[in-house]
């Protein structure tokens, strides 16, 4: 009479309210990851320290090596092949 006898439908629409629910939480979880990881990826990263040659240059003024030292080690860094310096 007051109309509470909803049969299988009232179910289903429970069910059916219950899958959108997870699925909105899921697409705002999604959408906060992207939006966390594209804005960690848009920091700028700082770049390699002071090449070699700056060291050098920087030891030398210092009075930390001598000029023969400097030169010994500027002939090694010249003859060095390019891909086998560290990477930084």
């Amino acid at each position: 009479m007051w109309g509470t006898d909803y049969g299988a439908g009232g179910w289903a629409m429970m069910i059916g309210s219950l899958v959108v629910g997870v699925i909105i939480i899921a697409v705002i979880v999604v959408g906060a990851m992207w939006l966390v990881r594209s804005q960690h990826s848009a920091i700028p990263v700082a770049q390699g320290g002071p090449s070699a040659q700056a060291i050098l240059d920087a030891r030398y003024a210092r009075g930390e090596i001598d000029e023969s030292e400097l030169m010994r080690a500027r002939q090694a860094l010249a003859t060095q092949p390019p891909d086998a310096r560290p990477k930084s």
